[in-house]
């Protein structure tokens, strides 16, 4: 166990060096750099998104190259690439988001977004809490690639096996089989309780994001409750092994930079975007999605100073997405991995069944009443502060329900087994919204 766990800490660290390398700006040498002073507060939610990126394109490049994962070359490799992001400067960004943390102000309200991460930690760490995805699908396809050491996409493609979704990405699973690959050992628990960080990124990006819009025991107060809400969810509806939680880190985080309005933000919001992309099959429309709102926000200062930078600043908003994008939809061709039952014909006579569904999920115990929140997205849309927030979240929320809509099977049962780890996705950055828009009275 203690060698899961730490090769859980050292995947995390990896991510987080070569994700800061990748943001660095340039010009910083080190944490005592000046410069550092004006450190962006979402850095270390960014850097972590970027690192797991770059940990996907890392094992995919290890398995196309015929290499595999074996515990020689993934430590080579990890080594390897480390040592470039150190050149790049991605030490000394870790250590400026360590200073970052450190010096923050912190208030008796954060107690209770800490109690809820240990909570959800200590839940998913007993087993508690694991989501029953991880037996039949996340952690089944990992352990095949434990077995193999890489990625057996053959295995994905027998019919048999299509119950595992075998058209989903593949970066969780790559996660969990790195990490018992590097320890030499299948360790569940500690699997388990690498779905804890995610609850604490959405808090940090709450806060972050609620900073200088509320007082700061007010911003405090209001993260908390985000947190614990987050929490209690994710501990009583089993959230632990699943991507639900990642990709609700990856919905908030490209949320509060649509919130902040910089066109210096494209390569974090292609980042971000790349993220959702390989963390769900319901990432890469909303990885569009984002990028689309970023761009048309964006569209003035994007174009600014002629053709050659502006098309530089839209490769750094749609590069990332293109390429994890564009080789997840080759794999999924080339092996014939789609499912014919993701999708069919709009059926609007599926309402009942469907309405039906989305009130049993609307009122589980578990969820203490806070997605009925939803139908404050209209007035969320309608304010300028969160137009755009507001926008994000509308706009995912309907491909949910066209998926719906459209789905060949059962509409109430995939309603009821679904629906809920949904709202998911949307309720932290909602709730943020909802908190920058009371914020906000006098602006329209």
């Amino acid at each position: 166990m203690i060698a899961s766990a730490l090769s859980l800490l050292v995947i995390g660290g990896w991510c987080l060096a070569t994700g800061s390398a990748l943001h660095a700006r340039p010009g910083r040498r080190g944490a005592g750099d000046p410069r550092f002073a004006g450190a962006d507060p979402l850095s270390p939610a960014i850097e972590v998104a970027a690192g797991l990126v770059l940990f996907h394109l890392l094992l995919q490049t290890l398995a196309i190259t015929g290499l595999g994962w074996g515990r020689p070359t993934l430590l080579a490799a990890l080594a390897v690439t480390l040592a470039l992001a150190a050149g790049c400067g991605g030490f000394a960004q870790v250590i400026e988001i360590g200073r970052r943390v450190g010096s923050t102000s912190w208030s008796r309200w954060d107690l209770g977004s800490l109690a809820a991460i240990i909570g959800f930690a200590v839940a998913a760490f007993t087993l508690r809490s694991t989501i029953s995805d991880f037996v039949y699908h996340w952690g089944l396809k990992a352990k095949r690639y434990v077995e193999v050491s890489g990625l057996d996409l053959d295995f994905l493609a027998r019919p048999e096996n299509a119950y595992t979704h075998p058209d989903y990405p593949h970066l969780f699973p790559e996660l969990y089989a790195s990490v018992a690959l590097l320890a030499g050992a299948w360790t569940v628990p500690v699997l388990m309780l690498g779905s804890a960080p995610f609850l604490a990124l959405i808090w940090w990006l709450a806060r972050c994001s609620l900073l200088g819009r509320l007082e700061n025991r007010t911003a405090a107060l209001a993260s908390a409750g985000i947190c614990c809400g987050v929490g209690s969810f994710s501990i009583g509806y089993f959230a632990a092994g699943g991507t639900d939680l990642p990709f609700a880190f990856g919905m908030i985080l490209g949320a509060a930079l649509l919130l902040r309005d910089r066109v210096e933000d494209g390569l974090a919001v292609g980042t971000t975007a790349a993220f959702l992309a390989v963390t769900k099959i319901e990432g890469l429309p909303c990885a569009a999605i984002l990028i689309a709102l970023f761009i048309v926000r964006q569209r003035r200062r994007l174009l600014a100073g002629g053709s050659l930078p502006a098309m530089l600043r839209l490769v750094a908003v749609a590069a990332p997405v293109a390429v994890v994008g564009g080789w997840w939809l080759v794999q999924v061709n080339r092996y014939g991995l789609f499912q014919p039952g993701n999708t069919g014909a709009f059926r609007l006579d599926q309402f009942a069944e469907i309405g039906a569904g989305a009130w049993w999920s609307l009122t589980r115990e578990a969820w203490v009443g806070l997605p009925f929140l939803l139908v404050l997205l209209p007035w969320l849309v309608w304010r300028r502060t969160t137009r755009w927030l507001g926008l994000l979240i509308a706009l995912q929320g309907a491909f949910y329900a066209w998926s719906y809509f459209t789905t060949p099977f059962d509409p109430w049962l995939l309603v009821i087994t679904t629906m809920p780890r949904l709202l998911l996705h949307l309720m932290p950055a909602l709730l943020v919204g909802i908190f920058v828009a009371l914020a906000n009275q006098e602006a329209k």
